[in-house]
Parts: structure tokens; C-alpha cells; sequence
């Protein structure tokens, strides 16, 4: 019996330390291609409050520019895509091509329930009210849309005119049209007020009509859309500009020869489910751009650096409730029969909504600075003098002389190359989402 104890505690003894042989060996096998691109998730994922399921960061393919954080008179469609989108639970997304948008889905499951009436006269009387609303918002959307072509050929006059398109023109354009809506908000206004005579069938629903009162009375002309989103302008507003030789402010990812990351991701970096696939798309040293190719010596390396990187609150507004999505899902509250929601499944991993938007990862600007043999540096300076697009794991930009670009030279020691964003608003680098709860 001895023999057999001692048998037992030797296997457990030694069970430790193959295991973490295993999970040694599972590391190491990834490329550094991998290692970067999880590198790279390590850094975003430090913004999370809770870093499991609850919070997901999404990378977006693109920088883009908070140019909401302004506050002038031009539209933003970007708080509207970024706010407004609807990703699958991947870490690099393209927000402004998506299909639907959160107000989109939330609209028409607020008009698609059925509620449950016993009376057959109450019954034929709501489904009227509900058409009559969706007839009213559709009325409203395309009064705003012909509102905005108005204000566009507006400033178009003025330019030609070498008038300033600012702010002022714009509240006095609005002067001379404030009564462009008067009939549509009417309208709706009729139309909400018949749906909530049906109020008291379903308090969820009722509050989420209720709500919906805040497209026309709370309505900002100055932004697209109905659907008014959230975008911290506060935090915005405070991110100051870093300069370019001191520390102060900045935050940096050095890619050199070796890198390490605790994440071992290999799937779901994107809409296609693989992993990010070339860490660099510099146009330096050939290879295909991997890792290896890219960085070959000991002595190369690049350099990410992030300005004042925070994160931001992002969220729709106060016409949003959450649980009438959570009512519907759980069988709480029925669609009627010819819904498309009605088709397929609302919330959950393979649901029309999965997650939405709760946040975002911004920048002041961003930078990169290449340490690199003199051969692979003729070629990205030739390649960026081309106005090429340039790719540093998932973030992609041109350089180029838009706002979101890498169109800034750097002055660099010698045996370096570098780059700038430089816009006049802070860079938006990947957004923060969350479950339906």
C-alpha cells in the first residue's frame, strides 16, 4: 500500500509542471505576427471596467475623427455610426458599413409589438394608431432630410458668395426656417398620444413610447437623423495636444524583435472569424509584410504612440429603453406576425443585437516611428509619398492630408521614419461594447 501511495503523490507531483510545459508550448507557438495583434488587444483591453464578456473592445478599421466634440453647425455622422453601431462580439469592425443601426432595430420593435387585447373594436384601434405613427415618423425623416439638402444648397450660396459658413450663418438660417417642422411635429405628436392610450397593457412599451416623444420635442436639426446619441464632449474637450519630443502624455507600443502579450487570441479578429493575419502593411522589406520580414535585426523596431488616450462614454439618448428588447426576447411582449424581428432572434451571440455601444478608446493624435535599415525606409517614404494606405495591426490610416491620415511628417533621428496624425479634434481608435441587459 506504501508503494502505491508513493506512486500517486509522484504523478501529482510531476502533473504541474507538464501541464505548464503544455501551455508553455501553446504560447510559444504563436508567430510574432500573432503575438503583436494580441499585443496590441492587451493595451485596448486595459480601458474595460470588466474584462469578460460583459465589455468587449472592437478596433475600428479606420481612425475617425470626433468631429461631434466641435459642436458647429455641420452634421456628425460619425457619432451616429460609431454610437449607433451593432457588432459582432470581433475586435476589428467597420462601423460605417453596417447595415443597421440601433435606432433602426429599436424603432421597428417599438412599432411591431402586439399587445394583448381582448377587444376586437381596441385591437383594430391600436393597430390603426401604430400605422398612424409610422406614417407620421416617416413624414418627419423625410421633412429632416429635405431640411438638411435646404441648409447644404444654403451654404453652398454662401461659399460662392465668400460669406463664412460658421455658426452664425447657421442660427440664422434656422431663424428664417423655424417653422419648417411645425406640421410633422404636429403630427407626431397626434400620433404618440393614440398609442398611449394603450399604455396601461404594458408599462415596458408605454415607457418606450413615451420616450419616443423626444425624436421631435427634444429634436436637434443640427444633427442626421432622428435618433440624438450621446458623445462625452466634456472629456473631448479636455484631451490637449502632446509634443513631439517630450514624454508627457504619451503612451507607447514598441514592436522590436520579440513582443510579448498575455492574450493568446486567434480567432475573431474580424467579420471573417480568422485572426488579424500580417501585423505591419508598411511596404518595407518585402515578405508579404509579416513580422519577420519587417523586423529582421535587433536593432529595428516601431514605435506606436498614443496621446492622451482615454476613454469616452458613448450611448443613445434618452429614447432608449433597453428593456423592451430584454421583454421581447424573453416572450414578455409579442411582435406581430409579419416582423421581420419576428424571423430572427433579437438578442444573444446570434441575435440582431448582440451588443451595443457603451463607450469608446480616443486619442489626441497618433504616431508611429519606424527604426528600420535604410533600404525598407527609402521604400515606406516612397510608398507614403504616394498617399498608400499604411497598417499597423488593426489600425489603418493613409498618409495622406486628411484629418484622420498619417499626413504629418515627423523629424526623426537618422535611421528613422515617422509619422503623424493631425487633426483638429481628437482620433477615435475602437469602441466599447456590452451585453442588453
Amino acid at each position: 500500500m506504501k508503494v502505491w501511495a508513493f506512486l500517486r503523490w509522484l504523478a501529482a507531483r510531476f502533473a504541474t509542471p507538464v501541464a505548464l510545459i503544455a501551455a508553455c508550448a501553446t504560447a510559444g507557438a504563436q508567430t510574432l505576427d500573432q503575438k503583436a495583434w494580441n499585443a496590441v488587444y492587451d493595451r485596448l483591453a486595459n480601458r474595460l471596467k470588466n474584462q469578460n464578456d460583459y465589455e468587449t473592445v472592437h478596433v475600428l478599421d479606420e481612425f475617425v475623427a470626433a468631429t461631434w466634440v466641435k459642436g458647429t453647425e455641420a452634421s456628425s455622422l460619425e457619432l451616429l455610426n460609431l454610437a449607433g453601431a451593432l457588432p459582432e462580439p470581433v475586435f476589428s469592425v467597420v462601423p460605417s458599413v453596417m447595415k443597421e443601426r440601433l435606432h433602426d432595430v429599436y424603432l421597428r420593435a417599438v412599432l411591431d409589438v402586439d399587445l394583448p387585447l381582448q377587444d376586437e373594436a381596441k385591437s383594430k384601434a391600436y393597430r390603426a394608431a401604430r400605422t398612424e405613427f409610422g406614417t407620421a415618423y416617416d413624414a418627419l425623416q423625410a421633412r429632416k432630410r429635405s431640411y438638411d439638402d435646404l441648409w447644404d444648397k444654403h451654404a453652398e450660396r454662401l461659399r460662392a458668395r465668400n460669406e463664412k459658413v460658421n455658426s452664425r450663418a447657421y442660427l440664422k438660417f434656422l431663424e428664417q426656417n423655424k417653422g419648417y417642422f411645425t406640421q410633422t411635429r404636429g403630427d407626431m405628436e397626434d400620433a404618440v398620444k393614440k398609442l398611449q392610450q394603450f399604455a396601461p397593457v404594458s408599462e415596458v412599451w408605454a415607457s418606450a413610447v413615451t420616450n419616443l416623444r423626444l425624436l421631435y420635442t427634444d429634436m436637434q436639426v443640427v444633427t442626421p437623423g432622428l435618433f440624438r446619441y450621446e458623445g462625452d464632449h466634456e472629456t473631448l474637450e479636455s484631451l490637449k495636444e502632446c509634443e513631439d519630443g517630450k514624454p508627457d502624455g504619451w503612451e507607447t507600443i514598441v514592436f522590436g524583435s520579440s513582443v510579448d502579450s498575455t492574450q493568446n487570441r486567434t480567432s475573431k479578429w474580424n467579420a471573417s472569424g480568422g485572426w488579424g493575419g500580417s501585423f505591419f502593411k508598411l511596404n518595407a522589406g518585402g515578405g508579404g509584410g509579416s513580422y519577420q520580414s519587417t523586423i529582421s535585426k535587433a536593432t529595428e523596431s516601431v514605435t506606436l504612440r498614443f496621446c492622451n488616450m482615454r476613454r469616452i462614454a458613448l450611448s443613445p439618448g434618452a429614447w432608449f429603453v433597453p428593456s423592451l428588447f430584454r421583454a421581447i426576447h424573453e416572450g414578455d411582449l409579442k411582435l406581430k406576425d409579419d416582423s421581420k424581428l419576428k424571423r430572427a432572434k433579437l438578442l444573444g451571440p446570434d441575435g440582431m443585437v448582440q451588443r451595443v455601444v457603451k463607450g469608446a478608446i480616443v486619442a489626441r493624435s497618433v504616431q508611429f516611428i519606424a527604426k528600420l535599415d535604410e533600404s525598407k525606409l527609402t521604400e515606406m517614404r516612397s510608398h507614403a509619398g504616394r498617399s498608400g494606405r499604411i497598417g499597423i495591426g488593426p489600425f489603418g490610416a493613409r498618409a495622406g492630408k486628411g484629418r484622420t491620415d498619417f499626413s504629418r511628417e515627423l523629424r526623426t533621428a537618422k535611421g528613422e521614419y515617422g509619422l503623424s496624425t493631425s487633426s483638429d479634434v481628437p482620433i477615435v481608435l475602437a469602441i466599447i461594447t456590452e451585453e442588453v441587459k
